[in-house]
């Protein structure tokens, strides 16, 4: 049997977890946590329940990035599976900071059986061919208006690299 004990920490440990999970500028309409909904929640959760926006959260913390994944800003839209992109980093600003390329574009390559991803929102990604990648990201660098569910993001890109140095995942990153 619980103790009262352990659910009323799980439940303040899923409180504060909401409170200080919120990014600059964002606001939390969670539903009020019960200690029973905490405790399974907790228990749950996996590595793909988290969301998929890098950025750190209002502490903003150094914008680590897993290991085998960079960051990147598209320069250009994909072109016969190279692409030029800058590598970028993250800085902190009054609103929470965020990714931007610096420095000079290098080419990268594709896979050419690369899993692209394009984001549906904060938290979920759409997996697309690599032609509608490349539409999306000239979209975006032109400035066009994006069909539902997309929309340009700063064009910013989660991406892996295999050991040979050609890209094999490419994820865009929310409002980075």
């Amino acid at each position: 049997m619980t103790s009262p004990r352990l659910l009323g920490a799980a439940a303040l440990a899923a409180a504060l977890l909401t409170i200080t999970s919120c990014k600059a500028g964002g606001t939390s309409a969670a539903a009020p946590v019960t200690s029973a909904s905490a405790a399974s929640a907790t228990a749950s959760q996996s590595a793909s329940d988290l969301p998929v926006d890098p950025e750190p959260s209002d502490d903003c913390g150094s914008g680590d990035v897993p290991a085998g994944h960079k960051m990147v800003e598209l320069v250009n839209p994909p072109a016969q599976f190279i692409v030029q992109a800058k590598a970028a980093t993250f800085s902190c600003d009054p609103n929470g900071g965020g990714y931007a390329g610096t420095g000079t574009a290098k080419d990268y390559t594709f896979a050419t059986d690369v899993v692209a991803q394009l984001s549906t929102g904060a938290t979920t990604h759409r997996t697309v061919t690599f032609d509608a990648l490349t539409a999306h990201v000239r979209a975006c660098l032109q400035r066009t208006a994006e069909n539902e569910p997309y929309s340009c993001s700063g064009n910013i890109y989660d991406i892996t690299v295999s050991s040979s140095g050609t890209i094999t995942r490419i994820s865009e990153v929310w409002h980075s």
